[in-house]
C-alpha cells in the first residue's frame, strides 16, 4: 500500500513566492500526497490570493502563532503516514523528490529523518552539513555542489525535513516556545535521543529563495541567541546556553541582548515544564 504523505507548509503573506511552490507539487510524481497550508495570519490572507487548488487545504490561524506552532496544527489537521514539512520560499527540483525520501526510509531502518540539499536563487548547489560546534554553537557548513551519498548529521532545516508521522507525535512536535529558528534542530534531537539517525541525501534537493529568512537582523540576532539558549537550557547544559546567549550578544546592540536576556528569562518556566514532562527526550546524544 503507497503510504500517504502530508506535505505541511507555514506560510505568513508572500503568495507570490507560495504559489511557485505550490505549482511545484502538482508537478510531483508521487501520487498519494495531500498539501495542508497554515496561513499564519497573513494581513490579507492567502487562500483567496491563490485560488482553489486540487489536493490543498488551507488552515487560517487569527493571531500569529509562529512556524513551530504552525508547523504542529498542520501536523494536527493531516492524515498521512509521512510529514514532509517545506518552508514556503522553497519549490521541488525534481518531481521524483517525495520517493527518494521514503527510500532513505526503506533502505535505512535506523532512520527517524530524511531531508536534504538547496539550490540557491543562482542556481548553486548547497548541501547544509550541520553540526554543533565544541562551545555549543550551531554550525552550518555549506558545501558547494551535489553529493552523491546519503549522510548522517546532527540535524536539518525544515525547509524540506520528513519525519514519521508515529515518531513525530512520539517526540511531542515541535517545542512551540521556540517560534522559528532552532526548532527543527530541537525535533532532530530529540529523534536521536530516540535512538534514530537524521540522514540528508543527495537526491532530495530544493530549490530555496531563502527571503523567509529575510528579517531584520536585530529580530534574528535576538532569536537566535535566545533560542540557542533555550536548547541548551532544556537539555540541562546550563553553562552552554548561557554560554550561547553571552556569545550572541553584540556590545555595540544592547537592546537586542537585553531583549534576548529577558526572552530567555521569560520561556524559563516553560523550560522547566518540558524537563519534568519528557527528560527521555532532552538527553544530548
Amino acid at each position: 500500500m503507497t503510504p500517504l504523505i502530508s506535505i505541511i507548509v507555514p506560510c505568513r503573506s508572500r503568495p507570490e513566492e507560495l504559489d511557485v511552490l505550490l505549482r511545484s507539487l502538482e508537478r510531483s510524481s508521487y501520487p498519494a500526497r495531500e498539501v495542508i497550508v497554515i496561513d499564519d495570519a497573513s494581513p490579507d490572507p492567502l487562500e483567496p490570493a491563490l485560488g482553489a487548488r486540487p489536493g490543498v487545504r488551507f488552515l487560517r490561524v487569527a493571531r500569529r502563532v509562529g512556524p513551530a506552532a504552525a508547523k504542529n496544527i498542520g501536523a494536527r489537521a493531516s492524515s498521512g503516514d509521512y510529514l514532509l514539512f517545506m518552508d514556503s520560499d522553497t519549490e521541488l527540483a525534481a518531481p521524483a523528490m517525495l520517493e527518494a525520501m521514503l527510500e532513505v526510509f526503506h533502505t535505512r531502518a535506523d532512520c527517524g529523518i530524511v531531508g536534504g540539499e538547496w539550490i540557491l536563487r543562482d542556481g548553486a548547489w548547497r548541501h547544509p552539513l550541520r553540526s554543533f560546534g565544541p562551545t555549543g554553537a550551531l554550525e552550518t557548513r555549506l558545501v558547494d555542489g551535489p553529493l552523491a551519498l546519503t549522510a548522517e548529521v546532527s540535524h536539518l532545516s525544515s525547509s524540506n525535513l520528513m519525519i514519521r508521522r508515529a515518531l513525530f507525535e512520539r517526540l511531542g512536535g515541535y517545542w512551540e516556545p521556540y517560534d522559528y529558528i532552532m526548532e527543527d534542530a530541537d525535533l532532530c534531537a530529540a529523534c536521536r535521543a530516540a535512538g534514530l539517525r537524521v540522514y540528508t541525501s543527495s537526491d532530495v534537493s530544493v530549490r530555496h529563495f531563502r527571503s523567509a529568512t529575510a528579517r531584520s537582523s536585530f529580530r534574528v540576532r535576538m532569536m537566535n541567541a535566545r533560542n540557542q539558549a533555550l536548547f541548551w537550557l532544556c537539555r540541562g547544559r546550563v553553562r552552554a546556553g548561557l554560554g550561547r546567549l553571552a556569545r550572541g550578544m553584540r556590545p555595540s546592540q544592547p537592546f537586542a541582548a537585553a531583549a534576548s536576556a529577558l526572552a530567555v528569562a521569560a520561556a524559563l518556566p516553560a523550560v522547566a515544564r518540558r524537563r519534568a514532562r519528557s527528560p527521555g527526550e532532552l538527553t544530548w546524544p
